[in-house]
């Protein structure tokens, strides 16, 4: 059940690669999410076709045998600045919902339970990014360390956005 998530099918391949549960239309709607980012594009349209798709369980646990209608959504988007960003989906009885993002080269499952959802681990070079899922704000963010290194969403999106362009 832990252990790095694998990428081995592209989004927009559609046919075969993209089980119909993973390209529904609420699955669409929450893509749309991710695209933007403060009313801006923040993902080309490119992007998201070369993408990466993987269906996991991170949710508490075991998942429920052929209900893969619960199975979370992570999309490795193209790489960015030596690594990727991972885009996170998630499904339950209760709907689909944007799950938050992590950065890095490697995206880990742990089973570790939090708030109800298994912990991420991003791994970008030695550098290891715990995530957890925040009840307060419905989606996955870094865990609380003490550091005196603090950046926003917002800073990592606009750099990142800065340096695509150059």
């Amino acid at each position: 059940m832990s252990g790095k998530i694998s990428f081995r099918r592209t989004y927009a391949g559609y046919g075969d690669n993209v089980r119909p549960f993973e390209r529904a239309n609420d699955i669409g709607s929450v893509i749309t999410e991710f695209l933007w980012y403060e009313g801006s594009p923040f993902y080309p349209l490119g992007d998201l076709i070369s993408a990466n798709i993987s269906s996991v369980w991170l949710g508490a646990g075991e998942p429920t045998k052929d209900d893969e209608d619960n199975l979370d959504l992570v999309f490795k988007m193209p790489e960015s600045d030596g690594g990727n960003f991972f885009e996170i989906v998630l499904r339950s009885n209760g709907g689909t919902s944007y799950g938050g993002w992590a950065w890095g080269q490697d995206l880990e499952v742990t089973d570790t339970v939090v708030s109800g959802h298994r912990v991420l681990v991003a791994h970008a070079n030695e550098l290891s990014v715990f995530l957890e899922y925040s009840l307060e704000k419905g989606k996955y963010v870094q865990r609380n360390v003490e550091s005196d290194c603090k950046i926003t969403t917002s800073t990592v999106r606009k750099l990142t956005k800065m340096a695509k362009r150059h």
